[in-house]
């Protein structure tokens, strides 16, 4: 290869090192013509397509490189990346194991593997692979944290700690070995050590961009007046259960300003009269800022043990002069009591996560076909039901009442919360806003629950309303559900 070409060649990795992907594509393709017959450009370009979700592009351009050279692993694992990030994960393994069929030990292949396996929550072939890897590289700071996080998934929180903590001695600032240390020492009620670990969530790949960075970050009450900015991060029902830290925040000299979900604003405006709350995009708009905190970061500052937990009586939320519309005043009425609510699915955004959490709604008929009284539909419609065929099921005995947005009216599910006997639902936002509201509230959790219920006990850090439901089995629910039918219509 000449200079001139070699030179582009690096000038565009650059680029792409930089995250310039647009960048990037452009001096490529500006200079397409010029290197048709070179591998280098077309992994490039295939790179930087992957990383704007380009994926059919991307993949083209790494066949592009593999019959210019078919015996180098790389492409092939490369393909896999990028289908693996379109969440192909089947088709992705069968180009990690073509990469292995060039050669047997290549590292990113095996990895690959590891990472498609713990998304299809085959934990078992995923420690096999990731247990290769280290064969290979005993000391491979990657490869020991993915193990870890899959230990961690599986309740093995002993093996999962040994491991990050390796890595961390290895490298304290390891960002993602760090959130993982984190979330089990949350998941254990290890208060006082999690949150600094937790802080290292940006970087971890995990979760949202830091965002607001030009200002300081607000580290707690001052005896100076100030603007405090607030920021939304993750889920609905991440605000909601952090928001059970809002009135720690009413005699201090800061003023807050609290970014927040727009279905909530209405419910938090009339919770929090001393919050200034901004609906999501509005940010730009309000009073200057003198310094800026992510939402979660208040748990370092007021949750720091299990002592500063507040759980009042009654909940922490209202929804003050809120009805419920007249159609579904009148419809619920009419129906026999007791009026159970129920809610089955997640919708966090890893199909991994959502599978762990969600029960299908076949399986959780065996709870509802039991219930006495009238079995009311708390369910959110299904965001991701492009990834589905059909239609969303609804489990035996479910009646979806007319007049109300389930996705959209958070003030208007609350008010029918309200109303209700009783609520079971897997720990997704339904069981946050009843915790939130004070409703009694069965939650089914999964036998490897997620941090905000805690890996033990059958009471809720967050909420003093809600019973935790510990599912013992991995893969099967009927026996927690029949447990649950029974109790509750022994009660009734």
């Amino acid at each position: 290869m000449d200079n001139p070409k070699k030179m582009l060649l690096q000038a565009a990795n650059q680029l792409y090192k930089q995250k310039r992907y647009n960048d990037c594509l452009t001096l490529l393709n500006d200079n397409a013509a010029e290197f048709l017959d070179n591998e280098t450009f077309f992994k490039i370009k295939g790179l930087a397509l992957s990383e704007l979700n380009e994926h059919n592009e991307s993949v083209q351009c790494f066949v592009q490189a593999i019959k210019l050279n078919p015996l180098d692993p790389l492409p092939y694992v490369n393909i896999g990346n990028s289908l693996a990030k379109n969440l192909q994960f089947e088709e992705a393994e069968k180009y990690f194991n073509l990469a292995l069929t060039v050669d047997p030990a290549y590292m990113e292949a095996i990895v690959g593997l590891g990472v498609a396996a713990f998304q299809k929550m085959d934990y078992e072939a995923c420690e096999r692979h990731f247990q290769q890897a280290l064969d290979l590289s005993p000391n491979h700071v990657m490869v020991m944290t993915n193990l870890g996080n899959c230990y961690s998934v599986q309740g093995r929180y002993e093996e999962a700690l040994t491991l990050l903590n390796k890595v961390i001695a290895r490298d304290k600032g390891n960002s993602l070995a760090r959130t993982n240390r984190g979330l089990i020492k949350l998941g254990k009620g290890n208060f006082e050590s999690a949150w600094e670990d937790y802080e290292y969530r940006w970087d971890s790949g995990n979760f949202m961009a830091n965002r607001f960075q030009e200002l300081p970050r607000w580290s707690g009450p001052t005896p100076k007046s100030q603007n405090v900015l607030v920021w939304a991060e993750q889920g609905i029902g991440d605000e909601i259960m952090f928001g059970s830290i809002f009135n720690d925040l009413k005699d201090l000299k800061e003023k807050f300003f609290v970014e927040c979900d727009p279905r909530l604003y209405q419910i938090f405006a009339a919770s929090f009269p001393h919050l200034e709350f901004i609906p999501k995009g509005l940010v730009k708009n309000i009073t200057p800022i003198q310094s800026q905190i992510p939402l979660a970061s208040l748990g370092g500052i007021f949750r720091a043990d299990k002592k500063r937990f507040t759980r009042p009586l009654g909940g922490f939320l209202t929804i003050g002069a809120h009805q419920l519309p007249n159609v579904t005043e009148e419809s619920l009425a009419a129906l026999p009591r007791p009026w159970i609510g129920v809610s089955w699915e997640s919708y966090a955004l890893t199909q991994n996560f959502r599978g762990r959490k969600s029960i299908s709604a076949e399986e959780f008929s065996v709870l509802t076909s039991q219930l006495p009284g009238s079995i009311i539909n708390l369910q959110f419609p299904n965001p991701h039901q492009h990834e589905k065929k059909s239609e969303q099921p609804i489990p035996e005995k479910v009646i979806t009442l007319p007049g109300l947005n389930l996705k959209n009216d958070m003030a208007g599910l609350a008010a029918l919360l309200k109303k209700l006997d009783h609520v079971v639902t897997i720990g997704n936002s339904v069981a946050h806003l009843c915790g939130a509201f004070g409703i009694r509230t069965d939650v089914l959790l999964p036998n490897v629950p997620d941090w905000r219920w805690e890996h033990t006990g059958e009471k809720s850090v967050w909420y003093e309303s809600i019973k935790l439901r510990r599912n013992k089995l991995a893969n099967d629910w009927s026996a927690l559900l029949n447990q649950v039918a029974t109790e509750i219509g022994a009660a009734r």
